[in-house]
Order: structure tokens, then C-alpha cells, then sequence
């Protein structure tokens, strides 16, 4: 699946956190972007793991810029708008969205500060990155004054380029590269689903110790976590081991596939953010 950051511990859980509900907000067809085409570029980082799409946008403040990222095979997308800080708290609402003339719809969506950026995530799944790779439009609203119409046309070569760096990605981070080659679907579901409040472990409670792991994990055929390796650390050795023992204890996710749809042992990479209370 793309590579996503979990928040973890104490009161700050960017899945969980409920700051404030603002209405459902209509996709409207008068978006405050009709302007011209998106330069989008292609950035491999090395950092965090990332293979994506990035383009400014300018015109829906607080946001400055939007960035796609996809996955071995394309069942999800993510939509990621950032921009400065703007100080204001966690704030969890539905926004609206249309793919192409799809029909109207809503989910819930997330937009807070970190690491002097403002964030909001869109997560796009099943018929709706079906939907985003045949249409070339998407429309988002997140309030009935801040809309986007995000042009998607043309960008077929990137979801090939996007492709080809996470194979690269994890090769590189260590799975095995015949088993890389047959994957035509990563594993689909979520890792961080597995991990909650209490996992924090309590040497690391103790010192004071929080950061980032990121881990490659295999996932055998029956969607288990078989291996997870640690290929970024926190510089806390209990929050490294702790991420990998819960993956390997609890995970149970969609597996991977081959080019017949037949599931098979395929490798992902997850990062897991470590935060105190």
C-alpha cells in the first residue's frame, strides 16, 4: 500500500483526535481553481520513503501545494495538501469530493499542523482509484468557500514512474527482488490499525523517547506479516523492537497479488511515528 505515517501515543492519534465538525461541505462545480494545467514533478525521496507527485497549487488557503502518491498496482491513491502552519488545532470534518462527472460524495478527512507545515489527507481506495486513473478531473471541497479542482489528465506516466520506484524502494531496503517482480499488486489494508495507546512501551515512556521507524514487512499469501525489518530507526532501540512485534503479532491485511489476481507473499514499507503524551 502507499506509504503512510501513523500517529501513536498519548492524546495525539491523527486517526482518532476529534477537534471539530464542520458541515458536510457540497462539491461545488464553481471550485475556486479553473485556472491553468498543474506542473506536476516527480520526487523519489529518501528520507521517508516516498514516491510521488507533487504540484503547487496556491489557491485554497492555508495550502500551497498538493502531492499524489499510488502504489504496485494502483488500488490506492493518497491526496495530500500541504502548506504553512497556521496555528490553528486538529480539526477532523467530511469534505466533499468528485471524481470526473462521477457522482458527488463525502468523507471524513483530517487537516492539522506539524513540523511548520499544514496538513489534510485525502485516502482513495477501490472504485474510487479505479475512478481517479480513468477520469482527469478531481474535485475537492472542504468548506463552501475553500474548493479545488485538481486536473489529472496526462498523468499515466507517472503512476508507471511511481510504480517502478517502489520496486526500486524496496529492493533497495532489502526484499528479495524475484518476489518484487511478481508482485502486480501490493498488500492492501491498514498497519496502523494494529497499534493503540497502550503499546507504547514503557522503557521508552520512562526516557522520554520518541521519533520514526520505518520497517519493511512481508506479508505472506493469507495477508500475515511473515518478516519485519527495521530499515529506519527512531534512535530508540524499545520504539524499533516495538513496531515490529506488534506488525508481527497482530497484522492481518489484504495480501498482495500476481498479474492473474492470485495472492502471493509481497512486501510493503510502513512508518510509524512515535509520539508522547
Amino acid at each position: 500500500m502507499f506509504n503512510k505515517i501513523y500517529e501513536l501515543g498519548g492524546f495525539l492519534a491523527l486517526a482518532s483526535v476529534l477537534a471539530s465538525t464542520a458541515e458536510s461541505a457540497p462539491v461545488s462545480t464553481s471550485s475556486s481553481s479553473n485556472g491553468p494545467k498543474a506542473r506536476w514533478e516527480f520526487i523519489e525521496r529518501d528520507g521517508d520513503h516516498h514516491c510521488l507527485l507533487r504540484s503547487r497549487i496556491g489557491d485554497i488557503a492555508p495550502f500551497e501545494f498538493a502531492d499524489f502518491e499510488t502504489a504496485i498496482g494502483q488500488r490506492s491513491i493518497a491526496l495530500r495538501l500541504h502548506g504553512p502552519a497556521n496555528g490553528q488545532p486538529v480539526q477532523e470534518f467530511m469534505a466533499g469530493y468528485q471524481i470526473g462527472d462521477g457522482k458527488p460524495q463525502t468523507r471524513k478527512s483530517t487537516e492539522y499542523d506539524k513540523n511548520g507545515q499544514r496538513n489534510l489527507g485525502f485516502d482513495f481506495r477501490g472504485e474510487d482509484a479505479a475512478a481517479i486513473y480513468a477520469k482527469s478531473t478531481i474535485r475537492i471541497a472542504i468548506s463552501p468557500d475553500r474548493g479545488l479542482l485538481i486536473d489529472t489528465s496526462g498523468l499515466g506516466r507517472f503512476f508507471k514512474e511511481a510504480d517502478a520506484c517502489w520496486r526500486r524502494r524496496f529492493v533497495a531496503a532489502g526484499a528479495d527482488a524475484r518476489l518484487v517482480a511478481k508482485v502486480a499488486a501490493e498488500p492492501e489494508g491498514d498497519l496502523g490499525a494494529q497499534f493503540s495507546y497502550e503499546d507504547y512501551p514503557s522503557v521508552a515512556l520512562r526516557n522520554d523517547q520518541t521519533g520514526r521507524v520505518s520497517a519493511l514487512v512481508i506479508i505472506d499469501k493469507n495477508g500475515r506479516a511473515k518478516e519485519c525489518k527495521v530499515i529506519a530507526s527512531s534512535s530508540s532501540m524499545a520504539l524499533d523492537e516495538a513496531t515490529c512485534n506488534i506488525i508481527l503479532r497482530r497484522a492481518k491485511i489484504e495480501p498482495g497479488k500476481d498479474a492473474r489476481g492470485r495472492p502471493i507473499e509481497a512486501p510493503t514499507i510502513v512508518n510509524v511515528e512515535w509520539l508522547l503524551p
